[in-house]
């Protein structure tokens, strides 16, 4: 198998690449275990900003040795340069599915990093044109001759562009393996028109957002709902952000991946964030006001809602105790790095703070808790009951 460039030449960072905080005062370096590749083994840094949460590797890649990199594991892969076989369609379905409501049949579409153009082949029937970008200068002979391959970096591309040139990029599983996000932002940003849209994919290889459970060589960030929120929410509208379970037929098995679309921002347009994340903003600042002074916090859910407030909320986090969760296939298990307990085995009078991490099921569990937690010590963001909150 092929070697990546050597290490000495990546870029270091000192600082994180989303939100800019120093490595050395908000960061917590995580040295990986070694990962086989051929018959090398790589030590590979991560930092974790403990600003926006973000994960990345301290040493990045340069573009030009994404270039390197890619062209010589697809040599390995197929050297008779035969056609890729295309992902499932379900997968490019789930990405339509995002799109509907904004897509237009006469625009123009980009998909960055589409490897062999079988994206850009799907979208073509959905909208008026659909080219490839991709950094392996020989994929045209790895597709039929109806799509378009353009074999450059995103930065230069937009740089051969003077004019904004398309109506709808995507990014789907390619951000996290970019060095610079800034300089891919800035460039996505000069060749989308005028309120253009923008779809991002990236996996979610984190436990609890602390712990990386899924890592690649050339994955060089590990995005958290809060970070990628951070990365885009300066620059773009953000019209959806939401953690997704991969289907059982996608090709890259199960999972969770963080989805986002979003809309150019108009250049006379102050930054503003969407109601729905100044709404979530506003109930987790509540809840951390509420649990500042408590010795221990318990969390009752462990589900998607916990993960999304474990993302925007590091002193949740780290505040919280135990999970509770009456599904009974979580229990005596570690979720997000907090142990997960029936409601059974909680004690009446129990000290500290209870938050209710659960939209659908607030009002019932909350009847329940107070046999268990004083009243004054439940918190419960989404009870009508509780307007501060909302």
């Amino acid at each position: 198998m092929s070697q990546p460039p050597d290490y000495s030449n990546k870029v270091v960072v000192e600082s994180c690449p989303v939100c800019g905080s120093a490595a050395n005062e908000f960061c917590q370096d995580r040295l990986l275990l070694p990962q086989k590749d051929g018959d090398k083994h790589y030590r590979l840094r991560v930092a974790r900003c403990g600003a926006c949460g973000h994960h990345y590797q301290t040493l990045l890649w340069t573009e030009a040795q994404l270039r390197t990199y890619y062209q010589s594991e697809t040599t390995y892969y197929r050297p008779d340069h035969s056609e890729i076989p295309p992902p499932s369609r379900a997968r490019f379905n789930s990405v339509l599915a995002d799109l509907a409501p904004h897509l237009q049949s006469d625009w123009t579409h980009l998909d960055v990093g589409g490897y062999s153009g079988h994206f850009s082949r799907f979208m073509r029937s959905h909208c008026g044109s659909s080219f490839c970008l991709d950094v392996c200068d020989h994929l045209q002979h790895a597709v039929e001759n109806d799509v378009q391959v353009i074999s450059k970096t995103l930065s230069d591309l937009a740089a051969c562009n003077p004019d904004p040139a398309f109506d709808l990029i995507t990014l789907n599983h390619t951000l996290e393996h970019l060095g610079d996000l800034e300089a891919a932002r800035d460039s996505v940003c000069k060749l989308l028109r005028a309120r253009g849209y923008l779809f991002i994919e990236v996996p979610y290889e984190l436990e609890d957002d602390e712990s990386i459970i899924d890592y690649t060589l050339d994955h060089t960030h590990y995005f958290t709902l809060n970070s990628l929120h951070t990365f885009l929410a300066g620059h773009f509208e953000v019209l959806s952000l939401k953690l997704h379970r991969y289907h059982k037929r996608v090709d890259v098995g199960q999972g969770f991946a963080l989805k986002a679309v979003v809309r150019k921002r108009e250049q006379v347009r102050e930054q503003s964030h969407s109601r729905n994340g100044e709404r979530g903003r506003a109930i987790v600042k509540a809840i951390e006001a509420r649990i500042a002074d408590s010795p221990e916090v318990y969390v009752w859910g462990s589900g998607y809602h916990t993960r999304l407030l474990f993302s925007m909320s590091n002193l949740v986090h780290e505040k919280t105790t135990t999970l509770i969760d009456s599904d009974k296939s979580r229990q005596g298990r570690t979720v997000f790095g907090k142990k997960v307990v029936h409601p059974s085995a909680l004690e009446k009078s129990e000290q500290g703070c209870l938050v209710i991490s659960s939209y659908d099921y607030c009002d019932e569990i909350e009847e329940i808790a107070q046999s268990f937690f004083h009243p004054d010590n439940i918190v419960n963001p989404y009870s009508c009951q509780q307007e501060h909150l909302q």
